[in-house]
Parts: C-alpha cells; sequence; structure tokens
C-alpha cells in the first residue's frame, strides 16, 4: 500500500508542475480530486477503527 501511495503522490507531484508550466487549472483540479478520494479513504479507515 505505502509503495502504491508513493507513486500516485509522485505522480500528483509531476501533474502540479505541469498545471504550473501550463498555467492548466484543469490538472490541478485532478490532483485535488485524487487527494479527495485518498482522504476520504482514511477517514473512513478512522471511522471504522478508531
Amino acid at each position: 500500500m505505502a509503495e502504491n501511495l508513493a507513486r500516485l503522490y509522485e505522480y500528483c507531484a509531476r501533474r502540479l508542475n505541469e498545471a504550473g508550466l501550463k498555467l492548466d487549472v484543469s490538472l490541478i483540479d485532478e490532483v485535488t480530486r485524487l487527494m479527495a478520494t485518498i482522504r476520504g479513504g482514511w477517514l473512513g479507515m478512522q471511522a471504522a477503527h478508531g
């Protein structure tokens, strides 16, 4: 799981860099959606397991 998260975070960092270079807000939105999904998963695990 940690390896997959590391790959996802690397992908997000690349997308944010690309967003800055291209001034493309849609890439920031993509990363925001991905991080919101991850956050939801962590919150769900916390609620289920304290």
